[in-house]
Order: structure tokens, then C-alpha cells, then sequence
């Protein structure tokens, strides 16, 4: 029987990724396969730091970082637009933010 393709493959968008389920769920989409990461949080220096830990952890994982208040409209445009142009279509989104997206 084939080995199934994780659910997690490709590119994956968390919001509130700096902290707490987030961040829990970049690292779980990053163990479990996904090849890009986009990290979105208002706190970027939270995000960053999820992002060094991640990479040290599975070289090779592409991972973006958009400081982003996800109350505006705007800004969640301009974070996803960045994403998917730094790393192709978003095959999963995980919303774990103080704001509804």
C-alpha cells in the first residue's frame, strides 16, 4: 500500500504563531512535513524566535515572518499576499490569534 502524503505537506499559514497553540502548531506542521511555513503574529520578535527554533530543527524548512494585526483587513491582505509570494499557495491556514481573521 502507498504511504499516504502528510496533511500537513506544502505550504502552511499560522496566525499567532509567536506563542501559545500557534506556535505549538508550527511546530507540529513542521514535524509532521510542511516545507514552508508563514508565520503571522503581532509580536515579531515572538515570531522570529519560533522561527530559529524551527529552522535549527528541520534544515531545509522555508520560513517567512509577517507582523500582522490580524483586527485589519489590510494587513492580513498584505501578510497573505507576501506569503504566497514567498512561497507558493497556502495548502493549510490555522487561525490561533486573539482576533477573529
Amino acid at each position: 500500500m502507498p504511504a499516504r502524503a502528510s496533511p500537513w505537506h506544502g505550504h502552511v499559514l499560522i496566525t499567532g504563531a509567536g506563542s501559545g497553540i500557534g506556535a505549538e502548531l508550527a511546530r507540529a506542521a513542521a514535524r509532521r512535513g510542511a516545507t514552508a511555513l508563514s508565520l503571522v503574529d503581532l509580536n515579531a520578535g515572538a515570531a522570529k524566535t519560533v522561527a530559529a527554533e524551527l529552522q535549527a530543527a528541520h534544515p531545509g524548512l522555508a520560513v517567512s515572518i509577517f507582523e500582522t494585526d490580524v483586527s485589519s483587513y489590510p494587513a492580513v491582505k498584505k501578510a497573505v499576499d507576501g506569503s504566497v509570494a514567498a512561497h507558493g499557495p497556502v495548502c493549510h491556514r490555522c487561525g490561533h490569534q486573539a482576533a477573529g481573521l
